[in-house]
């Protein structure tokens, strides 16, 4: 947020490399782990699990609905960009977000979730990755 300072910090604590936008971020990360609170606590990862508790090298958990939303975000901000420079090429780019790459996205978003775990076995990088597809709603017709 605003009020707290909005800053890049990064570096490493205890054996974690953390990045994030605020002070306040990186206190809930300090707190969460002297409080024992771990991501394989919380009941998405639970139903999602590849394995996280496991010897891993990387754990990535992604909430896909917003991150969905913020790509739209940054390619409706590109085509607002690209008005200011070509009108005309501006004008395709929107076509093209809207007829494809906007309902492509959308689609997308019936994986609400996904965690992945990566480690190294012998001469091998495995990544093992699970998502969370949610049941599409029901439309009823009259």
């Amino acid at each position: 947020s605003l009020q707290d300072g909005l800053f890049l910090l990064y570096g490493f604590w205890k054996e974690f490399f953390f990045f994030g936008n605020s002070q306040t971020l990186l206190q809930k990360i300090i707190d969460t782990h002297n409080h024992g609170f771990s991501l394989q606590d919380t009941e998405l990862i639970k139903k999602l699990d590849p394995g996280i508790a496991e010897e891993n090298n990387t754990v990535v958990y992604c909430n896909n609905v917003q991150f969905i939303d913020l790509l739209k975000d940054i390619v409706s901000f590109m085509g607002t960009v690209g008005a200011l420079e070509n009108r005309v090429l501006a004008n395709k780019a929107q076509i093209l977000n809207h007829k494809i790459i906007s309902p492509l996205l959308e689609s997308a978003k019936m994986y609400d979730s996904s965690v992945l775990r990566s480690y190294f076995s012998a001469n091998r990088l495995i990544v093992d990755i699970s998502t969370n597809k949610t049941k599409p709603k029901e439309t009823h017709k009259k």
